[in-house]
């Protein structure tokens, strides 16, 4: 199968975004021809890769815009006007790219990866290939109830409410979601704005973004520890939205115990000082340590020397490091909302209700006691982790998406023979 998939900046040796779009790139291109149309914004990287791990059935087209026209700059945040302009035109130019791809290549599929967001609808269903748009996601929300816990940055929030309120009512994302072959969504938010902009609910599906990789898969379960303290693990971008204090009032919570927590929190960001004095007024400066950004390498070993996994984000498409945990056999605790509670079987995670942030600290506290009180429960979590993990192993994943590739082009192949055949009936009528 001839497959043209679009992203907006992959690369192997990143996680998030980058490293999803690659995911999908270079593990297709183990089955079909793939020719990933992708920024170069980490070029480098990629050459490098294919420099050693060469794939014939991998072929990278790069996209740039003019520089001169061009309001972003790499080393900036992907976030904000600037890079919302950028990727606005950036498409346009992928758009032209493409077209000449279908007409020279013969190509069978279209598929858009990245960005996985609602916020900027192609117009890639135009073309002559089937359009096939996600996992995506966008239409998610952080909880009014739990606003105190952006502080000053509820002020971006509001106006996100409102934006997607707008992007559910455009003509661009309506026309999108009713000509693709096929809308896949990382959650039921998402899924939920989609129908509402008239997406065919047999053409939409929710779909995890993330794969974990073969070769990463922890071989064993783990069994259980004899340890004299519970190292629990948090890692991502230190932002308002991911949520850090909820675990810090959990950890205030937590019943007297002769087994201490200790929290090791894994990245860096624009709230790093806030956070680390608020745990200090918590009284949790001795338990809770502030690692900054961590390298890949020394990241597995946080991940392998933790006892749980917690993720605590108010508002996430769904969260890469859930998957990356899963892969280390992590126990994980989890909020149970958005792409967390949509694609995480139910017995590989603690879900923790989103209600109140008093009943939400309540109950992770709770959790988080509980594996103090029952390292049992946490052999038998890391078996049930590492399990949905395997499930969400790349070449699973490339099955899967296979199956939709074959059943959108039947579908075509049907339509066309269905509208060769009243083209002919109505000749004969004539």
């Amino acid at each position: 199968m001839k497959i043209v998939l679009i992203g907006a900046g992959a690369s192997p040796d990143r996680g998030s975004e980058a490293g999803i779009t690659w995911g999908w790139a270079w593990h297709l291109a183990q089955d079909h021809d793939v020719w990933l149309v992708n920024y170069p914004e980490f070029r480098n990287e990629v050459e490098r890769f294919l420099a050693d791990n060469p794939n014939p059935r991998l072929q990278v087209v790069w996209v740039q815009n003019d520089r001169w026209f061009d309001p972003w700059r790499p080393d900036r945040s992907t976030r904000g006007v600037r890079f919302k302009f950028h990727y606005l035109l950036w498409l346009r130019q992928v758009e032209r790219r493409v077209e000449q791809l279908v007409a020279v290549q013969q190509i069978d599929i279209i598929h858009q990866v990245g960005l996985m967001t609602i916020s900027a609808p192609p117009k890639l269903w135009r073309l002559s290939a089937p359009f096939i748009w996600g996992p995506i996601g966008g239409g998610e929300v952080a909880p009014l109830a739990f606003r105190r816990y952006y502080g000053k940055h509820w002020n971006r929030e509001r106006p996100r409410r409102w934006r997607i309120w707008l992007i559910g009512r455009s003509l661009a994302l309506r026309n999108t979601v009713r000509h693709a072959a096929y809308v896949l969504a990382i959650n039921r938010e998402t899924r939920a704005l989609l129908q509402q902009a008239g997406a065919d609910p047999q053409r939409l599906a929710l779909m995890i973004d993330a794969g974990s990789r073969p070769d990463r898969l922890r071989l064993q379960p783990r069994g259980v520890r004899s340890r004299s303290e519970l190292v629990l693990l948090w890692a991502g971008m230190l932002e308002a939205r991911k949520g850090l204090p909820l675990l810090l009032e959990a950890l205030s919570r937590l019943p007297q115990h002769p087994m201490p927590v200790r929290v090791q929190v894994a990245g860096d960001g624009p709230m790093r000082a806030e956070w680390q004095a608020y745990a200090e007024v918590l009284g949790l400066s001795d338990c809770v340590e502030f690692l900054g950004t961590v390298p890949p390498v020394r990241m597995a070993n946080l991940y392998e020397d933790a006892d749980a996994f917690v993720f605590t984000s108010l508002q996430d498409a769904f969260g890469t490091v859930v998957m990356e945990a899963m892969t280390h056999a992590l126990p994980v605790i989890v909020l149970n909302h958005q792409g967390c509670a949509a694609v995480l079987p139910e017995e590989a995670a603690i879900k923790i209700p989103v209600s109140t942030p008093n009943e939400t600290v309540a109950a992770l506290a709770a959790a988080i006691d509980n594996f103090r009180r029952q390292p049992d429960c946490l052999a038998e979590l890391s078996q049930q982790s590492l399990a949905a993990a395997r499930a969400g192993a790349w070449p699973e994943r490339v099955r899967v998406m296979t199956e939709l590739y074959e059943k959108c082009l039947t579908a075509v192949a049907s339509s066309r023979l269905h509208n060769l055949s009243t083209t002919d009936d109505n000749a004969l009528s004539a």
